[in-house]
């Protein structure tokens, strides 16, 4: 077992929290019901990390649950990310649970004190500073503390650890920092962790919160015990770790710019910590998930990675725009018996979207894009076919002589639209168009 002597104070809480509780199997039923959700069990397998962080090489980075109000973020951490440690119950002096109503020293001391244990921060709203988020997040992802003096007017040295952060919160914590750099620390999460809220679902909620606040604190321990105790393996999961991080950054790096790149490397390497953490633990039997399931949280972190990389991205920020607008109620052609008063915005004709061009230059007009520009770029990236729905007499926007407009028919009439493929739109948004609707879409996350 693990034995903490601290003083006081915040730490003092947390290693006190730091406790088993109940019956390990209700606990491990617990994250098990969790574990259907792919957003909850990503949490999960963040909380784990910090615990492998150093022997795969991952930096600590941060992971950030955002959205409104009563989605479910802080009842999200305290099954998947505090009842694997230690006391969920946020309301307890002794909860693994803490909030940002602190101070930059007070965070600061936390970390440094729980290298190897993530760090539990709910609500952003309640920072002290606006600034406070964007401080601790470099803190945490440089791994050091600061050099700070002491009463003797000598400075006590800079203390180190690896911990994964994860927060809660309406805002972002990268919209707290004005730095760019802080999109390369952060995998924002953004929306119910438990998926659309229903009397069901927060019937649910409750339930496993209920549970894990008197069965909790089991799974982290049998986490570090089954690590230290299986060092030869060490060296097979930094190659896993390092094969997954290559495969993601395939992925991510798909027709992204300079400027976008750094940050898709980045974001990688904390998808694949997760995604090796969660397999592992499973393969070793911690924590009850499948392959699948594991599946599922790799398609969500990377569709929400894109979300953060299109940031960087202007022309990939342009086409999330664009298709998720298009894929909305009744804005396609056939999802309704009339057309909306924006007129239509596209439809699908396997294996093609097909974006009505009035409606799309209009909608990037309006967001700020030039269309011409942006539509250019999209077909030398591959993402209008420039030969689908071609005939002689097609006029179109000119790309070096090569028309980006084919046609589709919507009733009788033939309208001129981008032809962008579906493949490509999933390979570098996440978004997906499911063929069994027709032309009734939906739309979802790889």
């Amino acid at each position: 077992d693990a034995v903490f002597t601290v003083a006081d104070g915040t730490v003092g809480q947390i290693a006190s929290a730091m406790r088993t509780a109940g019956d390990p199997a209700r606990e491990r039923a617990a994250l098990a019901e969790a574990a259907h959700y792919p957003r909850v069990l990503a949490v999960l397998g963040a909380s784990l990390a910090p615990v492998v962080l150093r022997l795969m090489g991952c930096p600590a980075f941060a992971i950030s649950l955002d959205g409104t109000t009563s989605t479910g973020k802080t009842s999200c951490v305290q099954v998947a990310a505090a009842a694997p440690w230690g006391c969920p119950d946020r309301y307890s002096m002794r909860s693994m649970l803490q909030t940002w109503d602190t101070t930059a020293v007070a965070v600061e001391r936390l970390f440094v004190s729980l290298d190897g244990v993530p760090l539990i921060l709910d609500d952003t709203q309640q920072a002290r500073s606006p600034t406070l988020p964007a401080e601790v997040l470099y803190a945490i992802s440089s791994g050091r503390g600061r050099n700070r003096g002491n009463a003797k007017g000598t400075t006590r040295g800079v203390d180190s650890a690896q911990t994964v952060l994860i927060s809660t919160g309406e805002t972002s914590i990268v919209s707290t920092s004005r730095s760019g750099g802080s999109r390369a620390r952060v995998l924002a999460l953004w929306g119910g962790p438990w998926g659309d809220v229903s009397v069901e679902t927060g019937a649910t909620i409750r339930r496993l919160v209920d549970v894990v606040r008197d069965h909790h604190g089991h799974t982290g321990r049998a986490w570090i015990h089954y690590v230290l105790t299986h060092e030869r393996y060490w060296s097979a999961w930094r190659g896993d770790y390092s094969r997954v991080t290559d495969d993601i950054t395939r992925d991510l790096c798909k027709n992204v710019d300079s400027v976008a790149l750094a940050v898709s490397i980045r974001l990688s390497s904390y998808i694949a910590c997760i995604i090796v953490t969660l397999r592992v633990a499973m393969n070793a039997g911690i924590v009850p998930v499948t392959d699948s399931q594991i599946t599922a949280v790799r398609h969500v972190l990377i569709a929400e990675a894109m979300r953060t990389i299109a940031h960087e991205d202007p022309f990939l920020s342009a086409l999330i725009l664009v298709a998720q607008r298009a894929f909305s109620a009744d804005a396609m052609y056939g999802s309704g018996a009339r057309a909306p008063s924006t007129g239509w915005a596209g439809r699908v004709q396997m294996p093609h979207l097909c974006l009505i061009s009035t409606w799309t230059d209009r909608e990037l007009t309006v967001d700020g894009y030039e269309p011409g520009a942006v539509t250019r770029e999209w077909a030398h990236r591959g993402w209008i076919d420039v030969e689908a729905g071609r005939s002689g007499s097609d006029q179109g926007s000119d790309q070096g002589g090569t028309r980006l407009c084919g046609r589709s028919y919507f009733g009788p009439v033939r309208m001129r639209c981008y032809m962008i493929r579906l493949d490509r739109l999933r390979d570098v948004t996440g978004i997906v168009w499911d063929p069994s609707t027709a032309d009734a879409p939906t739309t979802g996350r790889a």
